[in-house]
């Protein structure tokens, strides 16, 4: 999930407050952000910031160490594991099902009508 960058910068962790060594931390989880064509790559970019590449989710290269990283991590994975088991986030569907559900009619009170 996040990676050690090299030649890190080191500083207080947002979420722990401890001094450590940052790492890139992913803002949206990775696992719920993939660019919908395969190999292609997101935009970042922010105020006085150039445009940059990512090919992954976005992160924030100074916003935690790795103890923060873990415990984030950790919730992280807790979360997207129940948005699935609801069906919350594309991921948590089957791909025939999905298939089947992108082309339903619509009801009243928007009920699927047929399926």
């Amino acid at each position: 999930m996040a990676k050690k960058k090299q030649n890190a910068s080191e500083g207080i962790c947002k979420l722990t407050k401890l001094h450590g060594v940052y790492i890139e931390s992913h803002i949206i989880p990775a696992a719920l952000t993939k660019p919908s064509v395969k190999g292609n790559y997101f935009l970042q970019f922010g105020p006085n910031q150039r445009l940059k590449k990512r090919w992954s989710s976005w992160y924030d290269p100074e916003l935690v160490t790795a103890e923060g990283e873990k415990y984030l991590s950790d919730l992280d994975t807790w979360a997207i594991n129940e948005l699935r088991k609801y069906k919350l986030v594309w991921s948590g569907w089957d791909g025939n099902k999905l298939e089947e559900t992108l082309h339903c009619t619509v009801g009243p009170f928007g009920l699927p009508a047929s399926c």
